[in-house]
């Protein structure tokens, strides 16, 4: 039962990567196909296999590092569009924590396959979806141990992008701020996660803190 553990966690981590790549090389589609089957695999092995059982809120997968994905820019606004890539722990069976937080990780980069789509066409339906995706993957996130560095840092990025999608493409301005707001309450996490985000990145994000205002009529439409 291990060794079939490690191999799907070894194929769940494959076709997030593959996921990356294609939509860093603008295959919308393939990436979809991939993020959607390395979730699918998440949930049989959480339902179906061994899992361990939790050890203090540690959690065993690495944010390993991202791949940059084209399309994803507003001049306006930072959005962060980089596919997260993960690396369950060597030899080690998940705990349910460690499956979330990889579920949280390809919930990211389904939610930022639709957002890059919805930001080439201009698509509100399209905008919809990814505010939708993203809101699973935060409410997997706000599930994990507080603790947690890396979480903490996913966190940011999520509400990072929703904010964007809120604010400027919903007008759901004051959503879009309370999300803001809450980065600014957990900015440390920028000093303190294993996976630390390029510089042109945070300095991006602290900007979008610093220069988004509530505008005259701040009500969702």
């Amino acid at each position: 039962m291990a060794a079939l553990t490690i191999t799907l966690q070894n194929q769940i981590s494959g076709l997030n990567h593959q996921g990356a790549i294609a939509l860093a090389c603008g295959n919308e589609k393939e990436a979809h196909r991939s993020f959607k089957g390395a979730l699918e695999m998440l949930g049989f092995l959480s339902n179906n296999l061994e899992i361990a059982e939790a050890d203090g809120g540690a959690l065993h997968p690495a944010l390993v590092s991202s791949v940059p994905s084209p399309g994803v820019a507003d001049e306006r606004f930072f959005v962060f569009g980089e596919a997260l890539l993960f690396q369950f722990g060597d030899g080690e069976v998940p705990s349910l924590q460690d499956v979330c937080f990889c579920s949280c990780l390809s919930l990211f980069n389904m939610a930022l396959t639709y957002h890059r789509k919805a930001m080439l066409t201009g698509t509100r339906q399209l905008f919809l979806t990814a505010s939708r995706i993203y809101e699973q993957a935060l409410s997997v996130a706000d599930g994990l141990p507080e603790e947690s560095a890396n979480v903490g840092c996913v966190q940011v990025l999520i509400r990072n992008n929703l904010a964007h999608i809120f604010y400027y493409e919903l007008d759901c301005f004051e959503e879009s701020l309370q999300h803001l707001e809450r980065i600014k309450a957990s900015i440390q996490v920028f000093e303190n996660g294993l996976f630390r985000m390029d510089s042109p990145s945070k300095d991006e994000i602290l900007l979008n803190l610093l220069l988004t205002k509530p505008p005259m009529t701040a009500r969702c439409a």
